[in-house]
């Protein structure tokens, strides 16, 4: 992805407070900037520490201009994306059909997404595999680094069990009271309004492509949760400023 001279630049392993961003123990992983990624190449080992895997382990996070307010309320979820790309409607000429390549063998990228409530940013976290070690790391860089000025963080989750690991139970009991969950109805994923912005993502930037590579998915993702966090009057950000006073006067 281009301009990533964007803003400067962070290792994944500076935000845990040790090693260099260039740590030989963890090769594979791109580093973490403002509005912009890092790519490092080598090989990884696998998801969740489970042996080595034929492609290296990406982690690719799209940080977000931080809230400064004294709380946090944060929507998190998860999705998949498709190298074979998803179909919906778009325009065309009269009497055209409209014919998407695709790749044939599909390949998913999977997506760790937090939208906060406050300013309707998105930050997200591109991984291998969808597993509980990727979604304890994405935890411990929203509240130790990102919201690590707010005195109350209140996270939105489901119920899917990844989020109930015996690590992530752990990690939320020591962040207590500080960090506190709100979990969501079973059978209710409408409630949770990150699943709207992943419905947006898809048919508004991904849906309709064919994106050859891997990579180039990658790139096309976050490019375009950067722009959505740049659009200040994008009307996803925008109803969620009008509840705001709305609650506020209620």
């Amino acid at each position: 992805m281009d301009g990533r001279a964007a803003g400067p630049a962070f290792g994944w392993d500076d935000w845990r407070g040790g090693g260099s961003s260039h740590d030989p123990q963890h090769p594979g992983r791109v580093g973490l900037s403002l509005g912009a990624t890092e790519a490092r190449s080598g090989p990884s080992p696998g998801p969740c520490g489970c042996g080595p895997s034929q492609a290296p382990a990406k982690r690719r996070f799209k940080k977000t201009i931080l809230s400064r307010g004294r709380w946090a309320f944060l929507y998190l979820d998860e999705a998949e994306f498709h190298l074979n790309p998803g179909l919906c409607q778009c325009w065309s000429p009269p009497g055209e059909r409209v014919i998407v390549p695709s790749a044939g063998q599909n390949r998913r990228v999977p997506v760790f997404g937090a939208l906060d409530a406050v300013s309707g940013e998105v930050t997200a976290l591109l991984t291998a595999k969808k597993c509980g070690a990727d979604f304890l790391d994405f935890l411990k860089f929203l509240s130790g680094k990102h919201y690590a000025e707010q005195e109350r963080v209140y996270l939105f989750l489901d119920n899917c069990s990844i989020h109930h690991t015996r690590a992530v139970r752990e990690f939320l009991q020591s962040q207590r009271p500080r960090v506190r969950v709100i979990w969501n109805a079973a059978y209710a994923p409408n409630l949770n309004l990150i699943e709207r912005f992943w419905g947006h993502l898809k048919r508004s930037a991904i849906h309709n492509y064919y994106f050859q590579t891997v990579e180039n998915l990658e790139d096309a993702i976050l490019q375009a949760i950067h722009s959505i966090n740049r659009q200040l009057d994008h009307p996803f950000r925008l109803n969620l400023k009008t509840v705001q006073p709305l609650l506020a006067a209620a």
